[in-house]
């Protein structure tokens, strides 16, 4: 039987869905190199096992520090270990949250309290934060805690290695062009201001009162919200003032969104932008209230979706803690990512939907579809669909070969005729990769 390329990432817009049906959900591909048996696997992504239960709901920002991730949820500021949890403080209930480091400190802003937790002694402090008045954000450079003012472009600098104390000169205000700073962002030896519609550069230059300067550099474009960026291998991966993703380095932002990313933001409801690593790949992406999560691989620059059954991912912050990747989600829990045929509890359901077969200007009879898994699993369930990319048939149920079977093909047959077709694999049970190519049969 020829083969058959299957499909390559998500290009399913919400706009025009028969368009280009082709769309991965909780798979990504994978490239095999030259010589292989298939271009590409497309390989099932990690599910979420609970790792902790927080009182609340709605996790905002975690980040690693000493063995422990501290999480930040409206009103409230926790340290997490494997061994539980422990609440450190609680505040208002409404606002920005964000979260760093200063040697051994944690430094947090929940709902414009900023706050300090000293690691050694295990006591939280609220210090006095001198000329700004409202806390936005809280990062960390050149040893010294940075600070910026809710709704202006002002921010303020610590003393070196001390978080507590804040000069009543040392601050700064981002000016280059008139817009507020929505959040400042830390990567590599530069302070990002991003406002509405510009982002600024600015480094460290000195002491006291003239401890950063401007670069001069300003990027024209700004971020859509305060969630929605995160650092990926010392990039920025933003939202845009303009609906489109971008992966920003030094001064320049090049744009990484295909059409569907950019009608998912602009349709959707955006809520974060979160970045981890699985099997080797590092990942980026732009989680949802009301849809899957669209993610970036930068090992292949491209998109797939990550859902829990088929609806939205619960993500909205991720943490690394020892070699375990951790999920913070909106019902108030900790997850840790495993490959597991689970996924927060539930199966763990992964969906390929095809590229266009055929061109319309014939009939075919397509009496076989061949799909390829690397093995046999007697806990995988494999189901076709067969349909125009909008509406599909009756499923078509398959179990995979016995353990052990490598190589092992799921032939489904008697497909009906088309002048032309897509097709919808899915699957549940054993975190099995099937080849990227399929092979077809026309009667």
């Amino acid at each position: 039987m020829p083969k058959v390329s299957f499909v390559g990432q998500s290009n399913q817009n919400s706009d025009s869905i028969g368009a280009n049906p082709s769309r991965l959900l909780n798979l990504y591909p994978e490239p095999t190199g030259q010589g292989g048996r298939t271009s590409y696997l497309l390989k099932p992504c990690y599910g979420m096992t609970e790792f902790a239960v927080l009182d609340g709901v709605l996790i905002q920002a975690m980040t690693e520090v000493d063995g422990a991730v501290y999480v930040i949820m409206p009103g409230s500021f926790y340290r997490v270990t494997a061994l539980g949890y422990v609440l450190l403080s609680v505040a208002g209930i409404t606002g920005t949250a964000a979260i760093s480091r200063n040697l051994n400190a944690v430094t947090a802003c929940i709902t414009g309290q900023y706050l300090v937790w000293n690691v050694n002694t295990s006591t939280l402090s609220t210090p006095s934060t001198g000329p700004v008045a409202t806390v936005a954000w809280v990062e960390y450079l050149a040893g010294r805690t940075i600070i910026g003012e809710v709704g202006t472009g002002k921010f303020a600098w610590s003393d070196i290695a001390d978080p507590s104390v804040f000069g009543g000169f040392n601050f700064a205000t981002a000016e280059a062009r008139e817009d507020e700073t929505i959040r400042g962002l830390v990567v590599g030896n530069a302070l990002y201001l991003m406002g509405s519609k510009t982002t600024e550069i600015w480094f460290p230059s000195g002491a006291g009162s003239s401890a950063f300067a401007s670069s001069g550099s300003v990027i024209d474009r700004g971020l859509k919200s305060f969630g929605l960026v995160c650092v990926v291998e010392g990039s920025i991966f933003a939202v845009g003032n303009d609906n489109v993703v971008y992966l920003s380095a030094g001064n320049q932002a090049q744009a990484i969104s295909n059409a569907a990313v950019t009608a998912a933001i602009e349709n959707g409801q955006p809520e974060s932008c979160v970045a981890w690593e699985e099997g080797g790949h590092k990942f980026a992406a732009v989680t949802f209230r009301d849809r899957p999560a669209w993610v970036y691989d930068l090992a292949t620059n491209q998109w797939w979706e990550r859902s829990e059954r088929r609806e939205a991912w619960r993500c909205r912050a991720t943490a690394k803690l020892g070699d375990d990747w951790l999920v913070g989600g909106d019902d108030g829990r900790v997850y840790r990512l495993e490959q597991s045929e689970f996924d927060a509890g539930e199966p763990h359901y992964r969906e390929a939907t095809s590229y266009v077969l055929g061109d319309r200007a014939s009939w075919f009879t397509l009496a076989e579809l061949e799909v390829q898994t690397e093995a046999g699993f007697e806990t995988a369930i494999m189901q076709l669909e067969i349909g125009n990319g909008v509406t599909f048939g009756r499923p078509i149920m398959r179990a995979l070969p016995r353990v052990g079977d490598f190589d092992a093909q799921v032939v489904f047959r008697a497909l009906g005729r088309h002048k032309d077709v897509v097709a919808r694999v899915s699957m549940t049970g054993a975190a099995v990769p099937f080849y990227g190519d399929c092979r077809v049969r026309l009667g």
